[in-house]
């Protein structure tokens, strides 16, 4: 799951990380996460789109917090 920084307005699916998301207010939830679902090529994925990310991961792991900033900081 991906928590967004800002809310979207509608529903949205999008794909990242090799995988759906369907996005929604906050948060974007990877339909059949994989390998690549959490990575920072996913997360620059979805911050292209969605702006900046405040967290990305799961119950097992997530993305570090030097990695976030990465991630947001390539949207230029």
């Amino acid at each position: 799951m991906a928590k967004l920084r800002a809310a979207i307005e509608k529903k949205v699916k999008f794909v990242a990380g090799g995988t759906i998301f369907q996005c929604e207010g906050t948060q974007c939830v990877a339909a059949l996460p994989n390998s690549r679902t959490i990575t920072l090529e996913a997360c620059k994925q979805l911050s292209r789109r969605f702006g900046a990310i405040e967290s990305l991961g799961d119950a097992r792991r997530s993305l570090s917090a030097e990695k976030l900033a990465t991630c947001n900081g390539s949207r230029a």
